[in-house]
């Protein structure tokens, strides 16, 4: 089977890649990363496509927090025009495309109509919830929501519709694509996975503090306000809460707003360095009003720091509510703050929880699992539309979820 992907950044895709090529799968890898990202993963020059003259820029603009909204959005479908058609220009032959949401649809019909198959990976919630989930709460706290602009969202609703399959990370997410009207049979959930040979624990947390860990960007998408009030509201002698990853534009106005004490804001730090984080910290919470799937949940597991995360987090695929973790609802600081006086009234709870999670994520096998899933869907997908074309019928459906049983009946 020879396979092509197509990626706006890094996130997860470069774990599937390099899985891909080691098993003779990887027919190429359209990115708008550098190459020598790619090589890290052991990937051969030949099969990279990168194209990053703009969109590493506009990355590194928002690294630093620099904000051009009166042309960002003709910038990003100018760099849209750009990749689609450098995509177009260089797609090799292969059985199927597999493309994160927003970079697969000009090479999603060149491989349809060669005869192959395009799955779009969609990691976020529906882009018409994600939209209103966002909206709501920029309203909520008087900013100004950084709205897609349409073509964003044509192309995201152009590509769940003509792709073969949709895969999404959470039972969250294809909830969301569900009340937008997305056939089931359309849809195939596939949790991400866990770096396991780098995550795990390399310390115990103190016994006496109460330390918790947020990672990710300082944003009201992450919930920062919910978890700040929790935070705020927690009794104990000695609590800190750190957090890590860049600020958003415009969300200084809104800490300064907030509550502040005991709180740490480290700004980005190494990934390979995180382990070290998460195994001194008694909880990790992960507030997201929108978050498809938090991978670094599992990665807070693999080091057995308790993960509190959000519904809307897919923190119900990844862990037991009340076994290795908390769920709560979005929004809802009162929740937060029970779970975090829970575990730190309760060492015993704390030990519990800590080696249930380090075996949970040791079950789930890493980023084989989902590699596997991904593969098993692919030949399902190239098999079925290859019989259809044998046998003179049009159109072919995806049924069923890449999961347990168990994991299902949470639905």
């Amino acid at each position: 089977m020879r396979v092509v992907m197509a990626t706006w950044g890094r996130f997860h895709s470069f774990h599937l890649a390099r899985r891909l090529y080691k098993d003779n799968w990887l027919a190429g890898v359209f990115t708008t990363f550098p190459k020598f990202t790619l090589r890290r993963e052991q990937i051969p020059d030949e099969l990279i496509f990168s194209n990053p003259w703009v969109h590493v820029p506009m990355l590194a603009k928002a690294r630093v927090g620099l904000s051009w909204p009166r042309i960002d959005g003709s910038l990003y479908a100018a760099t849209d025009w750009f990749q689609q058609r450098f995509i177009a220009r260089r797609m090799p032959e292969c059985d199927a495309l597999f493309a994160l949401s927003g970079s697969g649809l000009s090479g999603g019909r060149i491989v349809q109509r060669r005869g192959g198959i395009w799955l779009c990976e969609r990691t976020s919630s529906h882009v018409l919830v994600q939209l209103r989930l966002m909206q709501e709460e920029h309203q909520r706290w008087g900013t100004e929501p950084d709205v897609a602009t349409q073509w964003i969202v044509r192309k995201e609703l152009a590509e769940y519709d003509e792709a073969d399959a949709v895969v999404v990370p959470s039972t969250f997410v294809k909830q969301s694509f569900l009340d937008e009207g997305v056939p089931e049979s359309r849809l195939r959930v596939v949790p991400l996975g866990t770096s396991t040979a780098h995550f795990e624990p390399t310390r115990e947390p103190a016994a006496d503090e109460f330390r918790v860990l947020f990672v990710g960007q300082v944003s009201l998408r992450k919930g920062i306000p919910y978890l700040l009030k929790a935070f705020h509201r927690l009794s104990h002698p000695n609590k800190k809460l750190v957090i890590i990853g860049s600020m958003a534009p415009g969300m200084k106005a809104i800490l300064d707003r907030l509550p502040t004490d005991n709180v740490e804001f480290v700004g980005t730090v190494p990934h390979l360095e995180l382990k070290h984080l998460f195994s001194r910290s008694h909880a990790f919470v992960l507030p997201s009003i929108e978050d498809g799937f938090g991978a670094v949940m599992g990665e807070a597991m693999a080091c057995g720091c308790p993960v509190i995360a959000t519904e809307n987090t897919g923190g119900r695929d990844c862990f037991t509510d009340g076994v290795e973790g908390f769920v709560v609802p979005i929004r809802d600081e009162n929740a937060i703050l029970d779970r975090l006086e829970r575990l730190a009234q309760d060492t015993a709870l704390q030990k519990r929880m800590r080696a249930s999670a380090i075996a949970a994520v040791q079950l789930r096998g890493g980023w084989d699992s989902y590699t596997t899933c991904i593969k098993n869907l692919i030949v399902e997908l190239v098999d079925r539309k290859r019989s259809a074309v044998s046998s003179r019928h049009g159109g072919s459906v995806v049924r069923g979820d890449c999961r347990s049983s168990s994991q299902r009946s949470t639905d």
